[in-house]
């Protein structure tokens, strides 16, 4: 995670498990868009973004369910978790297909992500989550991520598939969190 915040009362990773060991349930609210410009969208049509939206959300549930209940309803013991999506960038096609397959493009890409952490022309995503308390509305802790995607040829065909790749981490990072949580 980028940058990370939590309730003050939260000080350490103890007093986080010892807080969130409450919560034996997850109430996911809708999640809402909220890009600064065009190009924090990169020129998504609507149904393109409601697409992504639903993909992001199959993610987050398949990622809970089977788990952790996920509800509907404010209640004792459920967690809330808010969830925006500020960001989602597509590589530029040639650019992606030449650092994919030519051997330079290769190369660069890989001097890339040893400096950057990250591949040249996979696309990716940003987000925004805050987990409160679903019956008194206290927030407990907050993040803010950017993930980019993988370096593979699908993101020559699919253009959003780094931000599905992103999509899928942040909800598999979500239950590992979870997982600690519970021991």
């Amino acid at each position: 995670m980028d940058r990370i915040w939590s309730h003050p009362d939260i000080r350490s990773e103890a007093d986080f498990r010892s807080k969130m060991s409450t919560y034996k349930k997850v109430m996911l609210d809708p999640i809402w868009v909220s890009f600064v410009d065009a190009k924090a969208y990169d020129g998504l049509d609507p149904q393109e973004l409601n697409a992504l939206v639903s993909g992001f959300r199959e993610e987050l549930l398949r990622a809970l369910v089977g788990r952790y209940p996920v509800v509907n309803h404010p209640g004792p013991g459920v967690l809330r978790l808010s969830i925006g999506l500020t960001g989602v960038e597509s590589p530029n096609r040639i650019l992606a297909t030449t650092s994919t397959v030519l051997p330079v493009g290769i190369g660069i890409s890989a001097v890339s992500k040893l400096i950057s952490g990250e591949h040249t022309n996979v696309g990716g995503a940003s987000m925004e989550l805050a987990a409160s308390d679903s019956v008194t509305g206290v927030s407990l802790f907050a993040a803010i991520d950017r993930h980019g995607g993988e370096k593979n040829l699908k993101n020559i065909t699919d253009p959003l598939n780094g931000a599905k790749v992103a999509f899928k981490w942040w909800a598999d990072r979500l239950r590992v969190t979870m997982d600690k949580i519970r021991g």
